[in-house]
């Protein structure tokens, strides 16, 4: 069961999967880059310029999950319904060295199609032992949608990858509520005799 902590479980789950490929890889051009959850321009601001930037910019619900009956406990109580979330990150390889922007960019795109699915013990905070399995995939956003978020943040347009998680969901923290009675139909049939 997870509660009102899933984002912080998913933001922590990201951030520790590419501080595992980028952070702690042998690669010495990738080696040491921490992986940050602020923004660019907060990372800008505290003057940090070697640092991968792994954002949250947006929360949505999933609609198509949004109406999902919850499950059914027992013969007389149902779960009550989950939230379903999908979060976007903006993910900003920053770097005083532009070559090596770029290689902490490729490594990025990697990790994310190496790892479109997270599950088991790869999930970090509440989400750690609940049978979540985190969806990553590329959010195809337009120039236009880019434009308007770095103009947002009030800093220097870079290159970045827009990512969405799907496959989390905030539970209800209310008791069970009792299920709808089951419908009972009796069917009968009768022999027609004659037509008159």
């Amino acid at each position: 069961m997870t509660d009102y902590s899933t984002i912080r479980g998913a933001s922590l789950t990201l951030r520790d999967l590419f501080k595992e490929h980028i952070t702690d890889d042998p690669d010495l051009t990738l080696s040491g880059v921490p992986i940050d959850l602020r923004s660019p321009r907060e990372l800008e601001l505290a003057t940090l310029t070697d640092a991968v930037s792994v954002w949250l910019y947006r929360v949505v619900l999933q609609p198509d999950l949004v109406n999902q009956p919850g499950r059914r406990i027992n013969p007389g109580e149902t779960e009550r319904c989950s939230t379903p979330l999908q979060l976007s990150y903006l993910i900003t390889p920053m770097h005083t060295n532009p070559l090596t922007e770029h290689t902490l960019m490729g490594r990025a795109i990697q990790v994310i199609r190496d790892h479109g699915q997270l599950g088991g013990s790869s999930l970090r905070g509440v989400l750690a032992g609940s049978p979540t399995t985190m969806k990553l995939s590329f959010e195809m956003s337009g120039t236009a949608e880019q434009n308007t978020l770095w103009w947002s943040l009030q800093s220097q347009h870079r290159a970045a990858i827009s990512l969405i998680i799907e496959g989390v969901a905030i539970d209800s923290h209310l008791p069970p509520q009792s299920s709808p009675p089951d419908l009972t139909q009796q069917f009968g049939y009768a022999q027609i005799v004659s037509v008159t």
